[in-house]
């Protein structure tokens, strides 16, 4: 479980992604600094997305991504890096990111409210399978 693995094992830098068909939009922050980003990668596709990675590769970073289309190449290139990749359960993520609210067009609150949930470990992971 999410809550257990953050617990266990401190982590660097927490980052939400909200991924669309032409962008992801990620918030990321380092937990120790205070430091972080808010932007948008496009196109939304593996090679864009692997290339955003690469600074991040073998570091300790927790990604919290939606369990909606285009999730799996999210984790598989993650995994691939050495980030750790947490699937959020839709619906719940819906209801505790916006409490109810709609959700932003440009995907920063999702992104962002993903990044919180990490944060504060209250995400209620998804089931991934194994490749």
């Amino acid at each position: 479980m999410f809550r257990k693995v953050l617990e266990e094992v401190p982590m660097a830098i927490v980052c939400g992604l909200d991924i669309h068909r032409t962008q992801v939009t990620y918030d990321w922050v380092d937990v120790d600094t205070g430091e972080g980003r808010r932007e948008k990668l496009a196109p939304a596709n593996r090679e864009t997305f692997r290339r955003w990675l690469e600074p991040f590769a073998g570091s300790d970073v927790d990604v919290v991504v939606e369990g909606c289309t285009g999730w799996r190449f999210i984790v598989e290139e993650c995994r691939a890096a050495g980030v750790t990749p947490h699937v959020a359960d839709p619906a719940e993520a819906s209801v505790r990111i916006h409490d109810g609210e709609a959700a932003s067009e440009d995907g920063q609150g999702r992104c962002e409210g993903g990044r919180e949930l990490g944060e504060q470990c209250r995400v209620q992971e998804s089931w991934v399978p194994t490749a």
